[in-house]
């Protein structure tokens, strides 16, 4: 989606800036979504030991709205 915004603007250079910004935002997650599926099989198998720690669901919450909230606010 963002690649095809980015063929129709090519000369928006700050529209192309933030698609850059969003595609590497996306990368990352995608890569720390393997990164964690990889563990989980690596549990599941006996082949590595899960570190489980205390986080704070409020945090989490606050994060992904905030990550969120910019596009909403944008789609209104």
């Amino acid at each position: 989606m963002s690649c095809e915004t980015g063929q129709r603007w090519p000369d928006d250079v700050e529209c192309v800036k933030r698609l850059f910004q969003d595609n590497h935002e996306i990368a990352l997650h995608m890569e720390r979504i393997v990164t964690n599926l990889l563990q989980l099989t690596r549990c599941h198998n006996q082949t590595s030991i899960l570190d489980l720690e205390e986080f704070s669901v409020g945090s989490l919450v606050k994060d992904c709205w905030k990550r969120t909230s910019d596009i909403a606010d944008r789609r209104e």
